[in-house]
């Protein structure tokens, strides 16, 4: 009879503990009330005080400095994107100028630009197999879009041509070959691990 009493006992202690717990992180407010007292509760009151740190501060200054917070932290979210966006155009900016340089000094040179240019459809990497600028044949594997421009003396008869196996069960592949800019061949495969290939000569 005696162990069932310790038991019952403890077990009332500890769901007291617990109470006490889920008590100390709820928020206590202080609330006038008309007849010029406060009582002490759970829920926030117009004219009230909340505790806050072992003081009690005005409920309206704590919701205006919640307030500032959060509009803080949405002013810096939104500087932050401002950034991303500048960091990415700059990115673009370059990417351009490269290109552009490249076409530039090819042209210069009397050379041909040739591009390489594989797209995903839902799929997002591809195995490769190409013949680069040297006319060696390279193997590699990317994500997808990728592009690779290439100058080729005009008068060289080297082999021109790109072959990309879709890595995934779904999806398709692109492949294409431009000449300074313009696109001359295309191909198109559409299902898991499937092949396009395009070649010039």
């Amino acid at each position: 009879m005696l162990r069932p009493l310790i038991f019952m006992c403890v077990s009332i202690a500890a769901l007291s503990l617990l109470t006490m717990q889920n008590q100390t992180f709820a928020a206590l407010y202080k609330c006038p009330t008309p007849e010029g007292v406060y009582t002490y509760t759970d829920q926030p009151c117009a004219n009230g005080f909340v505790k806050k740190g072992g003081e009690w501060v005005e409920l309206k200054k704590e919701r205006r400095r919640q307030k500032e917070a959060q509009l803080a932290k949405e002013l810096a979210a939104e500087i932050e994107r401002e950034r991303e966006i500048r960091r990415q155009q700059e990115i673009l900016d370059k990417k351009r100028e490269r290109r552009r340089l490249f076409f530039t000094n090819a042209k210069k040179n009397g050379k041909l630009v040739v591009e390489y240019i594989v797209e995903g459809s839902v799929t997002d990497s591809a195995s490769l197999t190409y013949f680069n600028e040297s006319g060696d044949l390279e193997q590699r594997e990317v994500y997808l879009p990728w592009r690779k421009l290439m100058a080729i003396d005009g008068n060289a008869r080297q082999p021109i041509s790109i072959s990309a196996q879709n890595d995934e069960e779904y999806g398709g592949v692109t492949v294409k070959i431009a000449v300074n800019n313009r696109v001359l061949k295309q191909s198109e495969a559409y299902g898991g691990y499937k092949i396009a290939s395009v070649k010039l000569n």
